[in-house]
């Protein structure tokens, strides 16, 4: 359980970064 929360987590982290990285490239 922790185990998948921990990941889950990670994961939306993972993406935010992706996120954020293309929104920086792209405004630039």
């Amino acid at each position: 359980m922790l185990g998948t929360l921990l990941l889950l987590v990670y994961h939306l982290a993972l993406l935010g970064y992706q996120y954020i990285t293309y929104i920086t490239i792209t405004c630039l």
